[in-house]
């Protein structure tokens, strides 16, 4: 990512506590989107496919492959083909048994095949459908993390019962500590994100005294950071600013939204055990070895063609190529897939850009939390104010013409409907007189 929203500018008191109509008030900057929009059109679903430098690395291994493949076609198709030229030769007997053995191997190769071939995919589809789910619950587990914030936002936001400059300080408090969290959880997946505490310092997001106390917490800074960001909302309680059942809501939210972060995490650990992709593995690269031993032993017998015998080796080894080709690249691809889809956020196609998630989320706050304390009064005279005329206010001519559009969308429908039924009865009258019988 060449240029981050999240980190494009930083935060600061003065702007949290200006007011609505202050012209010098900037909300957090707009973002991009989150993901790119899914594409259904096939040169660009291929393309986007084949750009992948996976992809590219598996297309080179698979033409490795099917080079090794067809270089056992001319053997088998000399075999094969040639056994009438030294059938009075002392080579007889050698080319009699190589034909033996030829035929041999593809009987046995060709049934291994259609026996063996069911269990390698299964194990390939059950990983496929394994890590694009995985693949999806770290997106809604992302969306709930969103979610979570922006309960504690609009929970804070909605119970202020007294906006004095105590309560100020401790929202904005409140709004930092949020928003670090939010960054603290993607950092590791995230390279553009500060790695250190110094910079969600240089961002605005934490102090420099919280920073030398977050330091020597290691690995736990964002457990830190939502403790003290529920020590915030108790403040808030005991202060008086917020009463009623929303400490308790509030708790609740906290809580959700230490899980769901941990949760985030905990994904990287919940995967197959590396036994089971070893042995599917295996299993899948046996597959492949039997079918580039299938494509070359299967020879059509140009005995009768003499005539075309040259041409009917080059026919052979172009199609055992582009056979093994395609098989080796089939299943190379699609064990790529697995590999692509186990970290969304190092993904080289379907990687999720959490920029948007991370500024969505900061703008979202900023709204929510300042609505509780800036400008109260303000909003409370606005809700006061008369409302646009109700529907029975409208004048007569404006009823009657909306009811006159209705109406003609109706009475057309139902023209059309009738239409259609009379159109098809007609018709089958017809048939029916016609028919004979």
């Amino acid at each position: 990512m060449e240029y981050s929203v999240f980190i494009g500018h930083v935060r600061s008191k003065d702007n949290f506590m200006r007011s609505h109509r202050d012209p010098l008030l900037r909300l957090p900057p707009a973002y991009t989107a989150e993901r790119a929009v899914a594409a259904h059109w096939v040169g660009i679903l291929y393309y986007v496919l084949l750009s992948s430098g996976r992809m590219q690395s598996e297309m080179v291994n698979s033409l490795a492959l099917a080079l090794i493949s067809t270089a056992l076609a001319p053997w088998a198709w000399f075999v094969s083909s040639h056994a009438d030229v030294y059938a009075d030769t002392e080579h007889a007997e050698t080319i009699g048994a190589l034909q033996l053995l030829i035929a041999q191997a593809r009987s046995q190769v060709d049934s291994l095949v259609s026996h063996y071939s069911f269990f390698p995919v299964f194990l390939l589809l059950g990983l496929l459908s394994y890590v694009t789910l995985r693949w999806r619950e770290w997106l809604v587990n992302s969306h709930t993390v969103q979610a979570a914030l922006h309960d504690v936002g609009v929970l804070v936001g909605a119970s202020i019962v007294a906006a004095d400059e105590r309560a100020e300080d401790t929202v904005y408090e409140l709004y930092r500590l949020l928003n670090a969290i939010h960054a603290v959880l993607y950092k590791s997946v995230v390279p553009h994100l500060p790695q250190d505490v110094a910079g969600l310092v240089d961002l605005g997001l934490l102090t420099s005294g919280e920073a030398e106390l977050l330091e020597p917490t290691a690995n736990k800074q964002r457990d830190v950071l939502v403790t003290w960001a529920g020590q915030k909302v108790e403040a808030l309680r005991r202060s008086g600013h917020i009463a009623g059942g929303a400490p308790v809501a509030l708790a609740h939210s906290i809580l959700k939204l230490r899980g769901i972060c941990a949760r985030h995490h905990d994904l990287f650990v919940r995967h197959m055990p590396n036994v089971w992709f070893a042995a599917s593995r295996l299993l899948i690269d046996f597959l492949i070895f039997f079918l580039l031993m299938e494509l070359p032993l299967s020879v059509v017998d140009s005995a009768g063609l003499d005539a075309h015998r040259h041409a009917a080796l080059s026919i052979h080894c172009v199609i055992t190529a582009m056979g093994a080709f395609f098989v080796a690249f089939a299943f190379g691809a699609a064990w790529s897939v697995v590999a692509l889809l186990s970290n969304p956020f190092a993904a080289e196609l379907d990687t999720y850009n959490v920029d948007p998630l991370l500024a969505s989320t900061e703008r979202c706050l900023f709204v929510q939390l300042r609505a509780g304390i800036i400008d109260r009064e303000s909003v409370s005279r606005a809700g006061r104010e008369p409302l646009a005329p109700a529907a029975d206010d409208l004048g007569e001519d404006t009823v009657a013409c909306v009811h006159h559009r209705r109406m003609s969308t109706a009475e057309s429908l139902t023209g059309s409907i009738g239409t259609f039924i009379r159109r098809g009865s007609t018709a089958f009258i017809r048939r029916g007189s016609a028919d004979p019988g």
